[in-house]
């Protein structure tokens, strides 16, 4: 087991391939690099790399090419059938489950997961940055109100419409301010 780069467990027994996923994250979020290629580099370390299994379910999707979303979604099925998900932590059965309601067009079933995810995560970088991208097709959107009373922020609070990206983030950002 190894931890990722914000301190969450994962299962994955490569280390190098925890460090690869985070590099398709970072592909991800500049608009930079390949990030297909850092998801197969982290699953030719660990095929059994749950969280990289999601990650390529995610994408599969997000590329928008019908063919690059039925490939991920065969690599996905294989890969439940051969796993015993009782093994895996919570957080990776939550991505699982979204990628593969993501997978079969459910995007509202998608995003209440990775909703679910964000609240006991915040800083779950995979659900914020696919959240994100599912709150852009589907509309959603968020509100942040801050009262500021002589320069100093007395109130923080926000509400949210189905907006998972953006709930970890403005939940971090209440407790930083």
């Amino acid at each position: 087991m190894h931890k990722d780069e914000w301190g969450y467990a994962t299962t994955a027994e490569n280390a190098g391939a925890v460090q690869q996923l985070e590099s398709a994250f970072d592909c991800y979020v500049h608009f930079r690099g390949d990030i297909a290629g850092c998801v197969d580099a982290a699953l030719e370390l660990d095929g059994d790399f749950a969280l990289a299994q999601a990650f390529r379910g995610y994408i599969g999707v997000l590329g928008t090419e019908p063919v690059a979303a039925a490939a991920a979604r065969l690599h996905l099925d294989a890969y439940l059938a051969r796993t015993d998900q009782s093994k895996l932590l919570e957080r990776e059965r939550q991505h699982l489950s979204a990628a593969d309601a993501f997978l079969n067009g459910d995007f509202h079933g998608a995003s209440i997961v990775l909703e679910s995810i964000s609240r006991a995560y915040p800083r779950d970088v995979m659900a914020l940055i696919v959240g994100h991208q599912i709150d852009f097709f589907t509309g959603d959107a968020l509100r942040f109100y801050v009262l500021v009373d002589a320069g100093v922020v007395a109130q923080a609070r926000f509400q949210v419409f189905n907006c998972q990206g953006q709930l970890g983030a403005t939940s971090a950002l209440t407790e930083l301010v």
